[in-house]
């Protein structure tokens, strides 16, 4: 066997166990990296035919492969286990503990003001 059919055999195996690590880690995520990426793709220009162009280049400079690599490896692993993700929305409201879905927060409400009171405004 060659040296450059070893180094194949071998490359294969790698990308082969990097597959199957992706489906046993069972961390499924948002994908937000790719997914920011490509939301800026969309609005990089009104022109579609400049969106399609930014598109083939981003894949051919392998942006996308890389977004979504560091995404599966990396950033989803990290949201799986410990329940924040480095790129979440940050004008998503995180939970409050205890009492649970007595307040509301819309960029436009009062926040003093509890939704779920008798006397709130309507």
């Amino acid at each position: 066997m060659s040296r450059f059919q070893r180094l194949l055999r071998r490359a294969v195996l790698a990308s082969a166990l990097c597959g199957v690590l992706v489906f046993a880690a069972s961390c499924y995520g948002p994908f937000r990296m790719t997914k920011k990426l490509h939301g800026w793709n969309g609005r990089v220009s009104e022109n579609p035919w400049v969106v399609e162009i930014v598109f083939l280049g981003l894949n051919i400079l392998p942006a996308y492969w890389f977004t979504t690599m560091a995404d599966a490896f990396v950033l989803n692993s990290i949201e799986f286990w410990t329940g924040d993700n480095p790129l979440r929305d940050p004008s998503a409201i995180p939970p409050v503990d205890g009492d649970a879905g007595s307040t509301t927060t819309t960029p436009d409400a009062d926040p003093d003001v509890d939704a779920t009171s008798p006397d709130a405004p309507q």
